[in-house]
Formats: structure tokens, sequence, C-alpha cells
């Protein structure tokens, strides 16, 4: 059974922390676990040194990743950016910076967070995920835009 635990709350009482720790015990007890931040302070870093923006291994058993939303924003582009301004330019007289408005739009980053998150539990590659999230008012834009 593969399960994400989300850990959210107000900035700075512990999150980053408790996700580690979280995460640490899954690995320990023999399971394959994704640790994965989108809180913008960046702090996962100072727990896990080398910690960037691409899943690595930082103890047995345990990957973790920082998305920011610079990282979320360019993979986005990467993902999708080459189609959609292929779909906007047979519509409209669009240039390539049509993409630069587009990251601005609301719910663009959190819908993509999200397919990373069932991406990466769908590889099959994790018995648990993790996700250490941003503060309250981000995780619940983030948890609105998936409904």
């Amino acid at each position: 059974m593969h399960t994400v635990r989300l850990v959210a709350g107000k900035g700075g009482v512990g999150k980053t922390t408790v996700a580690s720790a979280l995460a640490l015990w899954e690995a320990r007890r023999g399971r394959r676990v994704l640790l994965v931040s989108t809180d913008p302070t960046g702090a996962l870093g100072q727990i896990f040194p080398g910690v960037g923006d691409e899943a690595r291994e930082v103890a047995p058993g345990l990957e973790a990743v920082e998305l920011t939303r610079r990282v979320v924003l360019a993979r986005w582009r990467e993902r999708f950016g080459e189609e959609v301004y292929r779909v906007l330019r047979s519509l409209l007289p669009v240039e390539r910076e049509i993409l630069d408005y587009l990251e601005g739009v609301p719910g663009l980053e959190e819908e993509f967070l999200l397919s990373y998150l069932l991406d990466a539990e769908a590889s099959g590659r994790y018995d648990r995920i993790v996700w250490d999230s941003a503060p309250t008012a981000g995780t619940l834009a983030l948890l609105e835009a998936q409904a």
C-alpha cells in the first residue's frame, strides 16, 4: 500500500523537523521513502545537506527533494511549455513570452506540484511519500486546487 503523509501547519512550528523524523522512521522500518519539501524556507537542506531539486538518497531507503516555486515552474515549462505554446500559437499571434505570463496563472504551480506527487506515488519506487508542506495558507491553496 502506497501512502502520502502530509505534514502541515503554520510557519516555524517544526514541520520540516517532524517530516524528516517521520521519513527516517519509515525508512528505518525497511520502507522506500521519498521526502518532498515544498516549504519555501528551504530548511530541509539544513537537516540533510546537499538536498536539492532532484530526489537523491540522504539515508538508506530515504530520498529527499526540495521543490521551490522556481523549480516547479521550470519543470512545468519543460514538460508542457512547448505543447501549450504550439496550441496557443495555432489560435493567436503569440510569442514564446506568453509562457512567462502563463506561469502566473493561479493554481498552475499547485496543479503541477500535485502532479509531481501523484507521479512519484504511481512510479512504484516508493512505499511512502512524506510531504513537508508550505505554511498553512499555501497548503490550503494547494489542496483547494485539487478539489
